[in-house]
């Protein structure tokens, strides 16, 4: 998971509906930070991992907070190497908010 992820998010109940996004995942204490260039705003990550290939991240948006939806939760699913599987739900609710397959840099 360590390093830095980029590809397109899809959001289909907003607009835009499709963004970039880029994560950079730090070596120690799964950290690090989502920046949304689009939309001009970014946050900040923190997970564990919930089982063998599987994460879960909390993300807390601290730049352009009224250009991004605050997210509780976005699980992540390793498909490969270079590949993985985020999706991000909406705090509270749990509804499915938006989704990604990122290729590490």
């Amino acid at each position: 998971m360590v390093g830095a992820w980029r590809g397109r998010f899809y959001q289909p109940w907003f607009w835009p509906s499709s963004t970039t996004i880029h994560i950079r995942l730090r070596r120690r204490g799964f950290r690090g930070t989502a920046r949304y260039p689009q939309l001009r705003c970014s946050g900040v990550l923190r997970g564990s991992q919930k089982a063998s290939g599987s994460f879960v991240f909390s993300e807390r948006i601290t730049k352009g907070l009224t250009r991004c939806v605050p997210v509780d939760v976005a699980v992540v699913s390793i498909l490969s190497r270079n590949f993985a599987r985020w999706t991000w739900y909406l705090p509270r609710t749990g509804y499915f908010l938006a989704s990604a397959i990122l290729r590490r840099r």
